[in-house]
């Protein structure tokens, strides 16, 4: 584990450091998405290979299953309830007319009793 924090740590400097050398990484996205495939088809051959996983295959995807429905269903919540107390408040100017400061809403309609 100590080495892949230090394989990590050392390509965060060596992208900070060279970070203006903009026609050096020019290709690197798509060569490292390649690479990604390449270790995951190579992960699934080692997968394939292991008789326990084989054999239990219908009991681990359904677990699979089961923690990505839950993961999926809390995200939703979690993400409904920091929208409702973090982003969607009506506020009252001092007319005591209530303006919507929700995203998306105009941000001149609580000004307006300013100007008068």
């Amino acid at each position: 584990m100590l080495t892949v924090i230090i394989i990590m740590t050392a390509g965060m400097a060596a992208g900070y450091l060279l970070r203006n050398y903009r026609n050096l990484f020019r290709g690197l996205d798509r060569t490292v998405s390649y690479v990604i495939y390449i270790l995951l088809f190579l992960l699934g051959i080692t997968v394939g290979r292991n008789e326990t996983i084989v054999r239990n295959f219908h009991l681990i995807g359904l677990k699979a299953l089961i923690i990505t429905a839950a993961s999926v269903a809390g995200s939703l919540v979690l993400a409904a309830l920091v929208y409702h107390f973090f982003f969607r408040h009506d506020h009252i100017d001092e007319s005591g007319s209530t303006a919507d400061r929700s995203p998306g809403a105009s941000s001149d309609q609580g000004l307006q009793g300013d100007e008068a």
